[in-house]
């Protein structure tokens, strides 16, 4: 009995150490905990200070040229004359501004702008640049090909060429001045713009007119002589042209030889049979006159072979319908050399003008 008595206490002594052991032990894990955390704020407040150091990094701005560019937008941060604001000018071989090329391309074409010293005529417009595909007939620039007129003078000898016309009041002095940068004796007025509208001249030489161009041609396209005036015409869609001094023809030419046989397009109605010329040459007798061929419909073509002498008054006769022109005295197909302006408006051929094309019943161009 006693003794086990003894062993009993000693067992609950002993229960009762490991639990203060266990006790002790569930102290000891909290204190560890806390500890734990303790160490896990000061890393976290070692991270941020990390980030700070990183963000301190990230702030600097290197700008080794002080153009007021950092490097990474800088093409040249060694040069304060490159720089994304700078002026930049064809020729140097450096892109001063950072765009790529040469010069200012502000759409992005691969073209630097005129005024930069490159060739894009509109550099606010990708779709315009001299590596563009023209569009015949929309009055744009699509290539930058510009509007030249030339005056050839390699056998007048003249040195100074102006253009003159109503939009400059028939000022000899106020019109545009004629170039001949290479000195070949071709001067030439460049339009940047396309024109719109038809232009009337004539050309200034040496201070002067040019000489009177009654009968010189069709190059002379607005003409009356009773009215006192033979002048020139260009029409939109004509393009570049090359002239020569009070005179359709060429340097050294003489005769019209060339040119023949001379070939007229006649355009009507795709309903017309048959087109006919009449004029004084036939005694104004329709029966009389050139028979085109029908080329296709509403397309005649007459063949005088060999080309006229002299120049040709002459109307055109469509299904025995005769042109009836007058007040018709604006446009590059219609010459009014012989009219009143109200019985009679006829139409000319002149001597040198070539192969020709008109529009029945109008002045227009085909």
């Amino acid at each position: 009995m006693t003794t086990m008595i003894i062993t009993l206490t000693l067992g609950s002594f002993i229960a009762c150490g490991d639990k203060d052991e266990d006790t002790g032990a569930v102290t000891d894990t909290a204190t560890t905990e806390e500890t734990d955390t303790e160490e896990t704020d000061t890393e976290e407040t070692d991270t941020e200070e990390t980030d700070t150091e990183e963000t301190d990094t990230e702030e600097t701005v290197t700008d080794a040229d002080g153009d007021g560019f950092e490097a990474a937008d800088d093409c040249n941060d060694d040069d304060a004359s490159v720089n994304p604001d700078a002026e930049d000018t064809v020729g140097d071989g450096v892109d001063n501004n950072c765009d790529g090329i040469d010069g200012l391309d502000t759409d992005e074409d691969g073209y630097a702008s005129i005024a930069s010293g490159g060739d894009d005529c509109d550099d606010t417009n990708p779709d315009r640049n001299p590596g563009a595909t023209e569009v015949e007939g929309d009055f744009v620039d699509q290539d930058c090909s510009f509007l030249q007129l030339n005056l050839d003078t390699t056998c007048s000898g003249y040195t100074a060429v102006r253009l003159t016309g109503p939009w400059w009041s028939w000022d000899v002095a106020t019109g545009p001045e004629a170039t001949d940068p290479d000195g070949d004796g071709i001067f030439t007025v460049e339009f940047e713009n396309v024109l719109t509208e038809p232009l009337e001249y004539k050309w200034i030489v040496d201070g002067e007119f040019e000489a009177d161009l009654t009968n010189a041609g069709f190059c002379a396209d607005l003409t009356n002589p009773s009215g006192g005036f033979t002048n020139r015409i260009w029409m939109p869609g004509d393009g570049n042209t090359t002239e020569y001094p009070g005179t359709c023809f060429e340097c050294g030419q003489t005769d019209w030889t060339s040119q023949q046989p001379v070939t007229i397009d006649l355009y009507t109605d795709a309903a017309a049979a048959e087109a006919r010329i009449v004029g004084p040459w036939w005694s104004w007798d329709a029966a009389q006159g050139p028979l085109a061929t029908k080329i296709a419909d509403g397309h005649f073509q007459f063949l005088l072979d060999p080309a006229p002498g002299e120049n040709m008054e002459f109307l055109f006769v469509v299904d025995g319908n005769w042109e009836a022109l007058v007040g018709a005295d604006a446009g590059p197909t219609c010459n009014a050399i012989n009219t009143d302006y109200v019985n009679f408006f006829n139409r000319f051929w002149l001597v040198g003008s070539g192969d020709q094309s008109y529009v029945f019943n109008s002045c227009a161009n085909q």
